[in-house]
């Protein structure tokens, strides 16, 4: 993906997407997109997951991880350590975690794991019973805590059996806020969006996703979103938006030859782009 102009977070995220993208590829190459009908996918083939309910209206970047598909998978995931919580000396790992989110908002970039429920009462309990320094926000309380490297500090909270985590300070209570508050305004409450994800999935299971926001000014994309179905024979699938068709169809030569390795491989259907990532 081209580089986010808007936060070196973005940028770090976009070249870590790049690399797994062409790494996974690597093994399917010459795989074409199957969906060569100039008929999008209709809206209410549309399923909401939960992890859905996270991600506030207006984030920057979205990195999606299904462990639960892949936490036994060495060449995707090596490292099997997510976050350690020095406070109540509590390493959490893959195998405590159904899913994985790292969303870039306005103020901070926010880590979303969701635990299997013994976990997750497990760390509520022993912050509840800690002397850290606590807020609450609707209801739900935030604890301020080290950072996992313990060079600086961090804000954490359990809500519906899920650690946000971020580091910092008021940015990072904001950011913890905001993902708490996502369900006020989910991003993909937009159509588009939802388009986008059927498309980008080719109706199938994925196990990973990416999104980006204002992908790449130059070519006026609204953003770009990026699936990988089948782990163990990854494919992946890339959608980019535009505002107008016309504009889709105006930059669509220059999309093929940046985004994909040929122009078979990618497909215009009104306002969007999408096929088989380079």
């Amino acid at each position: 993906m081209p580089a986010k102009k808007k936060s070196s977070s973005s940028l770090k995220m976009k070249v870590f997407v790049v690399l797994i993208i062409v790494a996974l590829v690597a093994s399917s190459a010459g795989m074409l997109f199957s969906g060569v009908s100039n008929v999008l996918p209709s809206v209410t083939l549309f399923q909401p997951e939960g992890w859905m309910g996270f991600i506030p209206g207006g984030v920057i970047s979205i990195r999606f991880l299904n462990y639960s598909d892949i936490r036994d998978l060495a060449n995707i995931l090596p490292d099997k350590n997510k976050l350690y919580l020095y406070e109540i000396n509590y390493n959490l790992t893959v195998f405590d975690i159904n899913y994985e989110l790292d969303v870039g908002t306005s103020d901070a970039n926010v880590l979303v794991y969701n635990l299997n429920s013994t976990v997750a009462n497990q760390i509520s309990e022993a912050y509840s019973a800690s002397s850290q320094t606590s807020q609450l926000f609707n209801g739900v309380p935030m604890y301020l805590i080290n950072a996992s490297d313990a060079l600086g500090t961090a804000w954490i909270a359990v809500y519906n059996r899920t650690v946000i985590y971020t580091e910092g300070n008021e940015t990072a209570w904001a950011g913890v806020a905001e993902i708490i508050n996502a369900t006020n305004d989910p991003l993909f409450s937009n159509d588009s969006l939802k388009i986008g994800l059927l498309l980008a999935s080719n109706l199938k299971p994925f196990f990973a996703m990416y999104y980006f926001k204002d992908a790449d000014p130059s070519l006026q994309m609204d953003w770009a979103i990026v699936c990988l179905t089948n782990p163990v024979t990854p494919v992946a699938m890339q959608v980019f938006h535009f505002p107008t068709s016309d504009i889709a169809k105006n930059v669509y030569s220059s999309v093929a030859s940046i985004y994909f390795s040929s122009s078979a491989k990618a497909t215009l259907t009104q306002n969007y782009i999408y096929g088989t990532a380079q």
